[in-house]
């Protein structure tokens, strides 16, 4: 009788289903002479921009802009703009200064000058983001800030249709040298509230409040490379044993089956 003797041991596979990238703004690209494009009314390809003034404003608030005065880095790299820099023409969305003050001169806030009250709570709010179909979303971009934690900050918030509500207040940007003091490009990511599941009527925006009391650190805000993504990773484990090692010629095996994961 024909015995056939085999080794089994336990078969692994490993996937992996990642989020899946659904909505995208980079803020488009121009040269400095676009400085001064205020993000209130800019029409991006998802949409308009609008901002809103969920607190008090004196007369010389800090307004949003959208050019290259304050430029996209990238991950990790050292805050520059197109003043010093002609060359750079990747427009963020940041906080600057007024007309009043200096105008856009970049992520640089504007405290007690010029004999005009800076007060200011503005939110710049995103068109909206039609997130039907979309579950497990994430919130990711790239920033630099600084301000002074308390006082002056800058909030992510997110609508769902009916109500604003705080996310999260930007934690400073790491302004270390080489970076000192315009700060370090930085990732950020979290998860968006159940809500917004399914949800056609999604926003995000970004909350910046300053007090008039002259204390001021740069940078103030700056936000490029946002992206919306759904779907949580899935890993998947295949994992297989056998019933015999030792079996005769016609014999059966059994599986059993300790897989992990859902199916992709």
């Amino acid at each position: 009788m024909l015995r056939i003797t085999f080794a089994v041991g336990l078969i692994f596979c490993a996937s992996s289903l990642f989020a899946q990238v659904f909505w995208t703004e980079d803020f488009g690209n121009s040269d400095c002479s676009a400085a001064g494009t205020v993000a209130s009314g800019f029409n991006s390809a998802n949409g308009v921009w609008s901002v809103t003034e969920p607190g008090v404003n004196g007369a010389g608030a800090n307004v949003w802009y959208i050019s290259a005065t304050e430029a996209g880095m990238g991950e990790g790299e050292c805050g520059d703009g197109c003043v010093a820099t002609p060359a750079l023409d990747d427009n963020t969305l940041h906080l600057s200064s007024s007309d009043i003050g200096l105008g856009d001169i970049g992520a640089a806030y504007f405290e007690t000058g010029f004999g005009n009250i800076t007060d200011t709570d503005r939110r710049v709010e995103s068109p909206v983001i039609d997130c039907s179909g979309q579950t497990d979303i994430t919130l990711s971009f790239l920033y630099i800030a600084a301000g002074i934690p308390g006082s002056d900050q800058c909030s992510v918030e997110y609508f769902d249709g009916a109500a604003w509500s705080e996310l999260t207040i930007l934690a400073p940007s790491p302004a270390t040298a080489p970076c000192n003091p315009q700060g370090t490009w930085t990732a950020t990511s979290f998860a968006l509230p159940a809500s917004a599941n399914n949800n056609a009527g999604v926003r995000i925006g970004f909350r910046w409040v300053n007090t008039d009391d002259g204390v001021a650190t740069d940078p103030s805000v700056a936000v490029d490379d946002i992206t919306l993504q759904a779907g949580a990773l899935n890993e998947v484990f295949a994992d297989f044993e056998a019933s015999e090692t030792e079996i005769c010629a016609g014999d059966c095996i059994d599986y059993n089956d300790l897989s992990t994961g859902d199916d992709i």
